[in-house]
């Protein structure tokens, strides 16, 4: 299942604190175009496919390091 809204916006908030003073890469990739997006009307369909053009920018050696969540808090989600 997926964490919780608190529960990810605490992570993101821990995330930005652990990040601050440092230099992140940024990448940028192709704009999603109306003609792609405007067939997915469900929205769980609509999430799948932004969670995907934004993974899909992950530089292929960073694909593979594992989950998102720290172990211990994969169980609770």
């Amino acid at each position: 299942g997926r964490a919780s809204l608190t529960l990810r916006i605490s992570l993101l908030i821990h995330e930005f604190a652990r990040l601050s003073g440092k230099s992140i890469d940024v990448r940028i990739g192709d704009v999603l175009g109306r003609d792609e997006l405007e067939p997915l009307r469900d929205r769980k369909a609509l999430l799948d496919r932004l969670h995907r053009g934004v993974f899909d920018l992950a530089p292929a050696e960073a694909r593979g390091r594992g989950q998102f969540l720290p172990r211990r808090l994969r169980k609770a989600a």
